[in-house]
């Protein structure tokens, strides 16, 4: 279309220089049709320069959006980066304890076996890394299952505290013949379920710790 129109203001112009007397009696005078064309002409580049601009400020706008979306994604990047870096210091203590509880009856020894039925035995450990000061501490267990009998007690009651250069570990055994509470391969989970310990670390927060090592911050008290 645009070749055309050049071409049509061509013949114009020439036209208008040879002073072209049909032409300007069967389609008016030149000079208005050469006028007419160079302003039309001028309309059709003028769509065309809005179009292109259009088009580049449509990729400017793009480049800005996708520049602005990578920094915004970079900054909540960093931001969830500095929260786990806070919420690990703040968890450093506390997930530095470890509760173990087991409830098993010992297998017999590879390629021999026990001359007497050994009993079954339900641990439950707490352990405090040396070092940090904890307080407030709760140590919970289960109840002697009935038949059974103690192997070791040696957790203070009520709560106690875990100086720097004091007692770090603490332990709850205890021994039967007969396992009450569903089968013996349940006795793990029946035992897990009743033992937990809470304590407060140096910095004051609470902590819950159950017999499954799940840590979460206990904000009940």
């Amino acid at each position: 279309m645009s070749a055309g129109l050049v071409g049509l203001l061509v013949a114009s112009v020439v036209a208008l220089a040879r002073d072209s007397a049909p032409m300007a009696t069967e389609w008016g005078p030149v000079a208005d049709w050469v006028g007419a064309a160079v302003t039309f002409l001028g309309f059709v580049g003028a769509i065309a320069a809005l179009k292109v601009q259009r088009k580049s400020v449509d990729a400017q706008l793009e480049q800005h959006k996708k520049a602005k979306e990578a920094e915004e994604a970079a900054d909540s990047a960093r931001k969830a980066a500095a929260a786990v870096e806070a919420l690990e210091k703040k968890e450093a203590d506390a997930r530095a304890v470890r509760l173990t509880v087991s409830a098993e009856r010992p297998q017999d020894p590879p390629g021999s076996s026990y001359v007497h039925k050994p009993p079954f035995v339900v641990k439950c450990h707490l352990e405090f890394p040396i070092g940090p000061s904890y307080t407030d501490v709760d140590f919970r267990h289960p109840d002697k299952p009935n038949g059974f009998r103690v192997l070791e007690d040696n957790i203070p009651d009520p709560k106690f505290n875990v100086e720097k250069r004091g007692r770090n570990r603490f332990k709850w055994e205890v021994s039967g013949d007969f396992w009450p509470h569903g089968t013996e391969p349940e006795g793990r989970g029946w035992v897990t379920e009743r033992t937990y310990v809470t304590f407060r670390d140096a910095a004051g927060t609470r902590w819950k710790l159950d017999g499954e090592g799940t840590l979460t911050e206990d904000r009940s008290v």
